[in-house]
């Protein structure tokens, strides 16, 4: 936590990435009763219009800073030459940093443990309390990863290493940011993570009320939304596996009686395939390009049920509603092929979150051979 030249009194800042984040920051700043400056780092799929317009909905910002993601070059580029464009990225975030040189902030409010230029700000601004935002449910792993990083799913998501070759760590004299001495969860995953945290950490409950206000009260009598994952084009499982899970997951609701199916995608999901799956399922395609807890929230009637692979969608609808009905597609043995831990460690959030979670066994679509 930086320390030096700081002038206490000079309120509270917020750093966002994702449209998720933006919305559990939405919640801290009702809690917290009083509005900040805000830091929106653009992150890999390009959301910068949906934070927009869950912006233009709410924004409790006294400024608005906007800063370029971490470059992702292809996988083809020589490492040193990714090394140099992380060392124009750091010396940028520096710069921003240096913006708020002179102030102290009493609370630096983030949303992703993992992402190092988001990290690397909260280490360089001055401020009083470190306050961590749900991003899905990594929340839980990241706070076992503070209590003992032995025992946290998938350790090497939260290795925070700017550059990748010798070369540029000595060049360029990589300072990687420090670990707050404590972190404040604004949380709600609270009965997850309680009682298990390193000694100084604490939670603060998120119970979506600033966003839970719009919610509609007509629900469908069968109709199902399904939601999308990512998996194949992040490589976690081949794309025919998904495909076939998907297609059985499907099956499986039209055997209990369920429709129409709606079939919502995660942003990171290429438009081919799921064109593909959709015209193979018979689903209804929608995609807004809003968090899917916005879409409910915004629905004239909303879905009778809920289904996903491994998405935090699943626990942060819950909270929202209460009494909507939540499944999740069981998981073959053979389907993870990369990142199972941490597949496996948001599933089991999934299951010990809401009892009454449902699992879907996924069965053989009509034709199948």
């Amino acid at each position: 936590m930086a320390e030096a030249g700081a002038d206490s009194g000079g309120g509270d800042l917020v750093i966002v990435s994702s449209p998720l984040q933006y919305m559990n920051a939405v919640e801290q700043r009702a809690a917290r009763g009083r509005p900040a400056d805000l830091v929106l780092i653009g992150d890999r799929h390009g959301t910068g219009a949906t934070i927009d317009a869950l912006m233009a909905r709410q924004n409790p910002w006294e400024t608005v800073h906007r800063h370029g993601r971490r470059p992702r070059p292809p996988r083809a580029v020589p490492r040193l030459v990714k090394d140099l464009l992380d060392a124009r990225h750091r010396a940028s975030l520096d710069r921003l940093a240096s913006t708020f040189s002179g102030r102290r902030f009493g609370q630096v409010v983030f949303g992703d443990y993992r992402n190092v230029s988001q990290r690397l700000l909260v280490d360089r601004i001055a401020h009083d309390e470190t306050v961590l935002l749900d991003d899905g449910s990594v929340t839980p792993q990241a706070a076992a990863w503070r209590a003992d990083p032995s025992t946290a799913p998938e350790p090497g998501q939260f290795d925070l290493k700017m550059f990748r070759t010798a070369l540029a760590r000595r060049v360029f004299r990589e300072r990687l940011p420090a670990a707050p001495l404590s972190v404040t969860y604004f949380t709600i995953y609270g009965s997850i993570i309680g009682g298990r945290t390193a000694p100084r950490d604490r939670m603060v409950e998120n119970g979506y009320g600033a966003w839970r206000s719009g919610l509609a009260t007509r629900r469908s009598a069968s109709e199902t939304w399904l939601l999308g994952s990512n998996h194949a084009e992040a490589g976690i499982c081949a794309a025919q596996d998904y495909v076939e899970l998907m297609l059985g997951a499907v099956a499986a609701l039209r055997l209990e009686g369920r429709g129409p199916i709606v079939y919502r995608p995660h942003r990171g999901e290429s438009d081919g395939k799921v064109r593909t799956l959709c015209e193979a399922g018979d689903m209804r395609l929608v995609r807004t390009g809003a968090p899917v807890e916005l879409d409910y929230l915004d629905a004239a009637e909303r879905p009778a049920a809920v289904v996903v692979t491994a998405s935090s969608a699943a626990d942060t609808l819950a909270v929202l509603d209460p009494e909507l009905e939540i499944g999740r597609i069981a998981l073959p043995q053979s389907y993870l092929r990369r990142r199972g831990d941490h597949i496996r460690a948001v599933v089991a959030v999934h299951d010990a979150f809401n009892p009454r979670l449902r699992v879907i066994t996924p069965a053989s679509p009509p034709g199948a051979a």
